[in-house]
């Protein structure tokens, strides 16, 4: 016998089933994600002289939760430099950690290092700030801050300012190089400046080069102190530049290999040619150079030696030192020194009899710059570095470590400001990871 339930059951279930479909699941909490986070391990809370790379390296070490981030970009801010440094990116290795070599500015007391984690897409997912506290320089020698290399011309201005041009980029130092600021100059590409020239209280020439010798090469003049700047070409081809003179008469002097040697008695809105010997005389010429008594000296490509007396355009060859080539050629009020690959050699009366008046003790020694200031001569000596002496008796070499050895890296540009800074390029040694400009306040 079929059985039937009665209505008001089935209507009980299906209530019952309908309540309990519509509560919703509850479902288990999921943990949050883990945090970025960017760990100082070492550099923080430093003390050194402005413009050092600080002695400890900054370590530092990403990670998300435990796992350890690598391949991710690190960006280092320090700053007060002007143009230098900007953002200098690193990546994070397999350990998760990244280092950099901290170096200070030119600002005295705190400074601060701003370090960002920036993943794959560009995104910043942490930071960490390092501080270090700044100081005057001592005794010795000191890195130029916010200087990105080394000089390849130095200059003062009668006022004080310093300038140095540093591959294509013009900089400037209120405080006799210590410290830098970028100076407005024409962009050119592969641009160098190779020669700077003061010209008066706020009057300049640079003398620069363009690979390839393109446009651009040429000699720069500005008015205002660096703040414009006009190319002075008119009527030369494209040429390497090889060396400037600013005469006392206002006369400017400037040699290349096609244009030969050429005068402009305007600041470079127009030049003329001048004749010097031929075929004696071979362009480039180099060691332009001006004598008090207003005599010109230049050396020419095969090292030379020309004079101009009174500096009119009638040239004369003058006798050679006993050397196998002249490198360098300065005048002062008595004498005339040439350097050689022998050493210094010093005449009294325009090459007729020279004297052996330094001789380095390195094989080929050439001598690239000979000046007097302050009562004393300065040399930059190959293989030696910077050499000083007040009486060719005794000689001081300013360039040496400790242990008596020469600095590395090159000389070429030595600069003595007024007050006695003392600044050259160089390497102090292969462990300071720093080979550039470096000063001396009391050398």
């Amino acid at each position: 016998m079929l059985r039937t339930s009665p209505p008001g059951r089935w209507a009980g279930l299906l209530a019952g089933a309908v309540l309990l479909t519509g509560c919703p699941k509850k479902s288990d909490p999921q943990p949050a994600a883990p945090d970025y986070t960017l760990e100082v391990l070492q550099g923080d809370a430093q003390r050194d002289t402005i413009g050092h790379i600080a002695a400890d390296t900054v370590v530092v070490r990403a990670r998300r939760g435990a796992r350890l981030l690598h391949g991710y970009t690190l960006r280092y801010e320090a700053g007060a430099c002007g143009e230098w440094p900007t953002y200098l990116p690193y990546q994070t290795d397999r350990s998760g950690r990244s280092r950099y070599r901290w170096r200070l500015s030119g600002e005295v007391g705190a400074q601060q290092l701003r370090i960002r984690l920036i993943d794959s897409a560009g995104v910043e997912r942490a930071t960490a700030t390092l501080r270090a506290t700044a100081v005057q320089p001592t005794r010795g020698w000191h890195p130029a801050a916010c200087l990105p290399g080394g000089a390849g011309a130095l200059a003062q201005q009668p006022g004080g300012r310093v300038l140095a041009g540093v591959a294509g980029a013009l900089y400037a130092s209120a405080d006799n190089g210590v410290s830098w600021q970028p100076l407005a100059f024409p962009k050119v590409i592969g641009l160098t400046i190779d020669e700077i020239v003061p010209v008066g209280a706020t009057e300049l020439l640079v003398r620069a080069s363009v690979l390839g010798n393109n446009a651009g090469t040429g000699l720069y003049y500005s008015a205002d102190n660096g703040a414009t700047w006009q190319l002075r070409d008119a009527g030369l081809r494209n040429d390497f530049f090889a060396d400037v003179l600013y005469t006392r008469g206002g006369r400017i002097l400037l040699s290349s290999e096609y244009n030969g040697l050429v005068a402009s008695a305007n600041k470079g809105q127009s030049w003329s040619p001048v004749p010097l010997p031929v075929p004696a005389a071979r362009s480039p010429f180099s060691s332009l150079t001006e004598a008090p008594n207003g005599d010109l000296y230049l050396l020419d490509y095969d090292g030379k030696i020309f004079r101009a007396a009174g500096g009119g355009t009638s040239w004369q060859r003058l006798p050679d030192p006993p050397a196998i080539r002249n490198s360098y050629a300065y005048a002062d009020p008595d004498n005339l020194y040439v350097g050689t690959n022998y050493g210094l050699y010093r005449s009294a009366n325009q090459g007729a009899t020279w004297q052996l008046v330094y001789q380095a003790s390195t094989n080929q020694p050439y001598i690239t710059q000979v000046f007097k200031a302050g009562g004393a001569f300065y040399l930059t000596v190959t293989g030696q570095g910077v050499v000083r002496t007040a009486d060719f008796a005794t000689f001081r070499y300013l360039t040496r470590r400790a242990d008596g050895e020469p600095w590395g890296g090159w000389y070429e540009e030595t600069l003595l400001t007024t007050n006695g800074t003392l600044l050259t390029n160089g390497r102090r040694s292969g462990l300071d990871g720093y080979s550039g400009l470096l000063y001396n306040q009391r050398p």
